[in-house]
Order: C-alpha cells, then sequence, then structure tokens
C-alpha cells in the first residue's frame, strides 16, 4: 500500500504550448537533461501549438524539451525540474527568456530568478539597446567598424555586462540559499560556477555545508578552480607533455617527436590554443584570428602554439590539412591540459610571456591581437 501511495504522489502532467507554428506536426520529446534519446522518458506530437506529457517519478529531476524534426533535434532546449505535480511550459521557445514556467514549487522558483534575470537586460533605454544591438552585429561580424569607433562600444558592453553579471550573481546565490536542500540548488550552483570571482577556497568551504547532492555534483569543480589560480595571470606557465609536431615547410610534412610545451615555447613569446577538431568555436578562432595572427607577428618573436586536447589522432590531422594550420601543434596524449589549467570548454586561448609568466588567458576574438600588441611593446 505505502509503494503503491508513493508513486501515485510522484505523477506528474507537464502542459506545453508553442508560438512556433512550423513544429505543429513534429515531434516532442521530454528527455533527462541533456543526456541524448538514451535517457528518453516519453515523446508526443505537436498539435495546434500544444502538446502534454504524463508519467511518475521518484525524486524530482532536471529534465528537457526538445524537438525532432525529420529525424534532426531542432535548436529548442529547454531546461526545468520534471517533479510531481502539473507544470507549465508557455510560450516554448529557442530563447528561453520567452518562457513561462510554472504550477510546482521548484519551477515557479525557478522562474522568477530567470524572469528578473530578463527584467534587466529589457530595462535598457532606446539609446543603451541602440549601442547594445550595434555591439551584437560586431560580435557576429555583421558589421565592421574602425577600431576607433568599436573600441568604446565594447569597453561599454564589457562595463554594462559585468553590472548585470553582479546582480544576477546576487540573485542566484538568494536562490541558492532558499533552495539549499532540494534540486534547485544544483541549478543555482552551476551557473555561480560560470563566475570568475568563485575561488576554489570558497567553493571548498561552501560545500562543506551544502547538501549532499551538492557536493557530490560539484566536489571535483575545487580541484578544477584551484588548477585555475594556479595558472592566472601573473602565474608560470605549466608543461605539459605530449607529442610535439612542426611544420617543415620545405618538405612540406609535418615532423613529430616525443616532448613538451616547453620545447616550442621556451624563451619566447607564445599564445597557446587549447583545441579539437571538433570544436566549431575552435577552428572558427584558428581560420579568423591565429592563422593570420601567426603570419602576421612570427617575425617580430611571436610563436602560436596549438594544443591539441579530447580529441581523435586521424580527426585532428584531417582538421589541420583542412585549415592550413603551419604553426606548431603538441598532442596532449595524457589528456591532461584541461586538469593543470583548470578549464572544462574550448578555445582557451592563454599568452605566455618569455619569461614564463601568463600574461593573459580567456582570450578571444579581436582582444587576442590586443594582448599580443600589447605584450610585443613591453618587449621594445
Amino acid at each position: 500500500m505505502s509503494t503503491t501511495a508513493f508513486g501515485q504522489s510522484g505523477k506528474y502532467t507537464i502542459k506545453c504550448t508553442v508560438d512556433d507554428e512550423s513544429l505543429n506536426g513534429e515531434m516532442a520529446i521530454l528527455q533527462k537533461h541533456t543526456s541524448g534519446d538514451d535517457w528518453e522518458y516519453d515523446s508526443c506530437v505537436v498539435r495546434k501549438g500544444k502538446f502534454s506529457f504524463e508519467g511518475s517519478v521518484s525524486e524530482p529531476v532536471f529534465a528537457d524539451v526538445v524537438f525532432r524534426i525529420r529525424k534532426q533535434k531542432a535548436p529548442y532546449l529547454f531546461g526545468f525540474v520534471l517533479e510531481p505535480g502539473t507544470i507549465h511550459i508557455d510560450h516554448l521557445h529557442e530563447y528561453d527568456r520567452d518562457v513561462i514556467l510554472s504550477g510546482t514549487p521548484r519551477n515557479e522558483a525557478i522562474n522568477a530568478y530567470r524572469l528578473a534575470d530578463h527584467a534587466d537586460t529589457l530595462a535598457l533605454n532606446p539609446q543603451e539597446r541602440l549601442r547594445w544591438d550595434t555591439v551584437v552585429k560586431i560580435w557576429n561580424k555583421e558589421i565592421e567598424l574602425s577600431p576607433e569607433i568599436a573600441k568604446p562600444l565594447k569597453d561599454w558592453s564589457s562595463s554594462l555586462l559585468k553590472s548585470l553579471y553582479d546582480r544576477r550573481q546576487q540573485r542566484l546565490w538568494q536562490l541558492y540559499h532558499q533552495n539549499d536542500q532540494n534540486i534547485v540548488a544544483l541549478y543555482a550552483m552551476e551557473k555561480l560556477l560560470e563566475y570568475d570571482n568563485i575561488t576554489a577556497d570558497f567553493l571548498d568551504s561552501t560545500l562543506k555545508t551544502a547538501a549532499p547532492m551538492v557536493s557530490e555534483k560539484f566536489g571535483y569543480q575545487v580541484n578544477y578552480l584551484r588548477a585555475k589560480e594556479n595558472t592566472s595571470e601573473g602565474k608560470l606557465y605549466i608543461d605539459i607533455p605530449g607529442t610535439v609536431a612542426f611544420y617543415k615547410k620545405e618538405q612540406f610534412k609535418w615532423e613529430e617527436k616525443d616532448g613538451s610545451l616547453k620545447d616550442i615555447i621556451d624563451g619566447k613569446l607564445a599564445l597557446i590554443d587549447f583545441w579539437a577538431s571538433w570544436c566549431g568555436p575552435c577552428r572558427e578562432e584558428i581560420r579568423t584570428n591565429l592563422i593570420p595572427l601567426y603570419n602576421k607577428y612570427k617575425d617580430s618573436g611571436l610563436v602560436v602554439v596549438g594544443v591539441d586536447v579530447w580529441d581523435d589522432i586521424d580527426n585532428f590531422w584531417r582538421a589541420v590539412g583542412a585549415e592550413r594550420i603551419k604553426y606548431p601543434q603538441l598532442i596532449d596524449t595524457n589528456n591532461a591540459s584541461g586538469q593543470k589549467y583548470g578549464f572544462r570548454g574550448i578555445p582557451e586561448i592563454i599568452l605566455i610571456g618569455p619569461d614564463g609568466t601568463i600574461l593573459a588567458r580567456g582570450l578571444r576574438d579581436s582582444y587576442i591581437e590586443e594582448a599580443v600588441k600589447d605584450a610585443l611593446k613591453k618587449e621594445e
């Protein structure tokens, strides 16, 4: 009898609406959060902009709603807490700021945070909105402006983003403390760990008083944060062993040998790019920024090094050929880079001075060349 009662108490109903008429007749998928088709809970067809799911869960879990269109998943993906009760997901859209989540306590807590977060962005006045839209177009390479015009806009957007991020972080801490014994704490902590001001010692202290579900999920992050702190600006770089590859232009081929990062960069100004063949943004940075920078500054003392991580060796060499890369490569055969430098996503681009000091990290886009130019000026 107790088992039956527990099963009934775990029942859920999810009622969804979408505004995109093109999704009518397509398949909606309810799945475990970002875990793929092997973890599907249910599926149904979208009809007249509506669809629903019913089932039961033994405990609250994170789940996603996605869509399959012609056997492919559309870019729609929305995360929520799958918990007992009637959950409403209205105006489901690929931009989650348009979604209204309601009906159950944990989802309403998340929705209140999301609405407050989005309200910050919407509060821009018309002039600020115009400036922001211009910056977005620069980032997306939809327009090109002279450095004299673009830089003040980027500086303004950086200041604005910092203000928005600070307020968001305060709301996340409030959300975390109000829900520190339930699954919403996982949602809040995952987002909090995106902030650079969360130190290893602070996280370690926080997790010691956290619910087991939080400490078990995020305990490993302490080591990553400590590694990132140990390789922050002003610290000495850490060597990485692996296979060193140099392009021999006379023979039009690559020469490989056992070695380490030190064999390539020792005593030089070095731009280190942690990348992989499967990473689209990595290859975009290589095409758009790293190869042009290598060609422009190699005679000024800059060495560019690609460090291949989390990759298949055959795919790596195919990508090197496809992108026509000629600067040195280090194949991280032990997959140690992420642990040593404290990163979990790529590209991770770091600038190291001739004395081995890390000058900058987390570089992207035009900021890469700005850091290189500043470093070269200091050497003059």
